[in-house]
Formats: C-alpha cells, structure tokens, sequence
C-alpha cells in the first residue's frame, strides 16, 4: 500500500489496472477507446472517446499523456446536471452541438516529472488529484476535469512522506465558450507517516483564493509557495478571507485481506457550539467511514468487496464567492455531491484473466435549495445567502433521496490488446418511486472517467 499517495495516474477509469500498460520498451505510444450506448426509460446516452497515451523515459525524466476527441450525447439527468451546474463532468473543454443535449470537444492530461533525488520529485501536470483511500474522497477525488498543478513530493524512508501542490482552477461556463471566467489558486500539504505498513496517518490542508479579490488584482500570492507554511495563520496575517480547510486520514490494514479507512475534513468549526446543539451555520465539516475486502479464489480469481459511507454538513466547500470556493469548472473538487449530504456506498468487484464483474449500490439524500434560498448543498452559492445563523442541520431544504444500483460484465479479447466489449445495466430510483431502468453495450480501453453516479 502506497503511504499518502495523491493519485497521480492519467487513467481515471475505476477499473483501470496498470498491467494493462506493461511493455518492453520504457516509452509508446498507444491508442486508446471508449464507446458506450446507453438506452432505457428517460435514457439515451452516447459517449464515444478516441485518442492516444503517449510515455517517454530517459534517465531521471519521464513524461505522460493522453489526449482525446469526445462526442458525448447526454441523458435526462445528466441534461438536468449541466443545466444547473454550467458544466460537462469528468471532461476538459466542451462545446455544444446543434441540440441541447450533444456536445463535441477534447480531453488532455499529461505529466511531467523529474526525480531530483532518490527521495525527492518535482512534476508539472494537468491531470486530477485525490486521495486513493476510498470510493469518493472528502478533500479531492478524481471525477472533476483536469486542472494545471505543480507538485513536490518527499519520501523519508518507510515511515513518512510529505507533498506540497500548487494548482490553478478555472471560474467558467465550458458550454459557452465566450466565457471562460476568472482564474483561482490552490495550495496544498499531505504529510503521511506510517507504522509498521499497517496503519497510515494523512495530515493535509489547502488553500483556495481568487486571482482578484475585491480591492486589487491579486493574481498568484506567493506568500502561499512555502512548502512548510500553516496556512490558516497566514491567511489571518496577510487578511485575507481565503478559503482555508485541514483534515486527516487514517488507513488501518490489520491483514492483506482486510482494511478499513476514514477520513476527517474541516472548513470551521467552534467546538462550543458543536456542544450546543443549535446548529451553527458555520460547524462545516464532512466525515468518511469504509472498509475493504480482498479475496483470492480458485483460478487466478480476485475478489474485492467495498462499503463506504459519507456525509457532509451544509455550507462546507462554499464561501463569500465562487472564486473562492472548492470548486473547478463550476463542480466540486472534493466530493461530487457538494455538501448537505448523507451517502452509502456499496461495491464488489471479481476479476478473472480475461474477464471483471463490477457492481454498485449507491444511496444518498441530499437537501436541495427551497424557492432559492441558499440551503448550503452548493458550494459556488455565497454562505451569505442564508435564512440565518442557527439552526442548520444536515439534509435540511427539499429532500432528495437516490438509489442507483448497477452491474456490467467486461470482456477482454486478447492479452496482447487491452481492449474489453462491456454490457450490463440499471436502475436510478428518485425519492424512491421515479424509477429510471437502462442497460447498455460498448468498448473500452478502461482509460476513462466513466463512474458519474451522481446526479
């Protein structure tokens, strides 16, 4: 198991197994697919994905890449998602098509990354962050569009390692392209130890600001470079109202069979009036539980079982403006529900030599805005807005509960080529009685952000 490591691959698919990309030669260039048609009642999605990866290595220096055309034709949730959030999940820049529902553009990650010293690397990327403990992540996970990032990571030893990231996100609507926004930055420190490769300790904290703040053109503050630095003491220092946030992790994997993980994070919170019970608007804080099996059967046969749950109280990830908020291209960066949230995730997993079945049951409520007052589930809305100071409790608004169960059946043609026919199919049940029912076929090089159970 990796200690602290911010997942820094450009394969985001759930599946996606680096054996896949074995080869002799230390660099290639390979094309990479994905086709999937989806139909069923209110359903009827086309995502089609072609491109290539490209990896180059020579001494201490290695580069990746993938890039690639996309045609995406959206269903009825995702049409309702893009709607309100102005923004296309899981893809870089987008542009509408003829109808409301198509869309046409291009996705690119990348990486470069020089090893300084055996214990130290520098890479500049444009890719997605999150740490790999669980399904979803509380502080930045893996289902939001690509962003630019500059990142040192130090590893001392077996016991402890330390990342410093810098990034810049983007305030703008991809579906109009006249509009691409308003700049915002981002820093970032994980520090991990570990005891005895069984239990992992993550520390991280971030910053998030504006590029322009109210009085001046702020662009890039530097003051926030320093790798070593408390961010909230020099947020207070230079009075500035950024959006600082700290949490930890703990990772537990008594065997290799069993592991359990849960994960902390904190926007503000006074510890007085958590005690008091009356619902301080401010107590924004989100909490992560879950757990892990891993059975090796008869036949090369590998089976992987998962249950997670999350919750997240209104108001977190939000602040007095967008550009300060959690977000990237107008979607969170963290967990893809937002905040006001409570969820329950399900996942198995069986793999074979040339086969995977997967399935999920996920379930969560969520309390949606009322007659447009600001309920704290979206992160780009002003915490201003709200009807008042106390009495804010997690799933207030208009409730909203989801249940999505799903299971495809992934087929691989030959060892030389890794390429998979999938089929399988679901059910999205609203408030539990809109239920929603499809099946779908395709291929796939498992190279891509497919998992967009959210919505």
């Amino acid at each position: 198991m990796s200690l602290g490591l911010l997942s820094q691959s450009i394969y985001n698919h759930r599946l996606f197994d680096p054996s896949l990309n074995k080869d002799s030669s230390r660099s290639h260039i390979r094309v990479v697919a994905h086709t999937q048609n989806q139909i069923g009642s209110n359903v009827l999605m086309h995502q089609q994905n072609l491109g290539f990866t490209s990896s180059f290595e020579k001494n201490k220096l290695s580069v990746q890449g993938l890039y690639a055309l996309q045609y995406l034709k959206t269903d009825l949730f995702q049409t309702q998602f893009i709607q309100e959030f102005n923004t296309l999940p899981s893809n870089g820049v987008f542009h509408r098509l003829n109808d409301s529902t198509s869309f046409l553009g291009h996705l690119f990650k990348g990486s470069l990354t020089y090893e300084a010293f055996e214990f130290l690397s520098l890479s500049i990327n444009h890719n997605t962050l999150r740490l790999d403990d669980g399904y979803r992540s509380l502080w930045m996970g893996n289902h939001n569009s690509p962003f630019w990032h500059f990142k040192i990571d130090a590893q001392f030893g077996d016991a402890f390692r330390y990342q410093s990231i810098v990034a810049r996100f983007k305030d703008r609507n991809p579906l109009n392209p006249s509009r691409f926004g308003s700049t915002k930055f981002g820093a970032f420190h994980v520090l991990s130890a570990s005891i005895r490769k069984k239990l992992h300790f993550h520390f991280f904290e971030s910053v998030i600001w504006g590029a322009k703040d109210s009085l001046n053109h702020r662009n890039f503050d530097a003051r926030y470079l320093n790798p070593v630095i408390f961010y909230r003491p020099v947020e207070y220092g230079i009075g500035s109202a950024d959006n600082s946030f700290m949490g930890a992790s703990i990772q537990y994997q008594p065997s290799k069979r069993f592991e359990v993980y849960t994960q902390l994070i904190l926007d503000e919170f006074f510890l007085k009036e958590i005690r008091s019970r009356q619902g301080w608007w401010a107590n924004k804080y989100g909490l992560q539980l879950g757990s892990k099996l891993y059975f090796e059967l008869p036949n090369n046969k590998q089976l992987q079982l998962q249950a997670e749950a999350n919750t997240v109280r209104p108001f977190t990830y939000a602040h007095l403006r967008s550009l300060e908020s959690y977000t990237h291209h107008n979607q969170s960066i963290a967990h893809p529900l937002g905040a006001n949230f409570r969820e329950i995730v399900g996942l198995a997993t069986l793999k074979t030599k040339k086969s995977i079945i997967d399935a999920k049951a996920i379930y969560y409520e969520k309390g949606l805005d009322v007659n447009g007052m600001n309920m704290g589930g979206n992160p780009l809305r002003n915490y201003l807005d709200r009807s008042s100071d106390y009495g804010h409790n997690t799933l207030q608004g208009t409730l909203s509960k989801v249940l999505w169960l799903e299971a495809n059946y992934y087929y691989r043609f030959s060892k030389k080529i890794p390429l998979f026919v999938f089929g399988g199919g679901g059910v999205r049940m609203h408030n539990l009685s809109e239920n929603t029912a499809f099946i779908q076929i395709g291929l796939s090089t498992l190279h891509f952000q497919t998992d967009h159970d959210y919505y």
